[in-house]
């Protein structure tokens, strides 16, 4: 368990390193050659899901995200049982 914190820690850094790196550099829709003709960066911003998915719609995902917090603390607190069933299960 300590160790799947611990990666997740260090990719989490990553994520924000590279991004934090990437927006000091770029500027939106300025892209640079990491293989040239084959594949480069770009900087973009989207303000959806997926590929752009329901753009602008904030409050959808905040609705959801909250909906699905809810929904876990309500399976942790009240039904430990299914939390420790799922994470034997997942342990094999």
């Amino acid at each position: 368990m300590q160790s799947i914190l611990v990666i997740s820690l260090v990719i989490l850094f990553l994520d924000r390193l590279t991004k934090n790196i990437i927006l000091s550099k770029l500027t939106p829709l300025q892209g640079i050659p990491v293989v040239p003709n084959v594949f480069h960066l770009t900087l973009v911003f989207n303000k959806g899901a997926a590929f752009g998915i329901l753009q602008n719609a904030t409050l959808l995902f905040i609705l959801i995200s909250v909906f699905s917090i809810a929904f876990i603390l309500f399976f942790v607190i009240f039904k430990p049982q299914y939390i420790k069933s799922i994470l034997m299960k997942l342990n094999g």
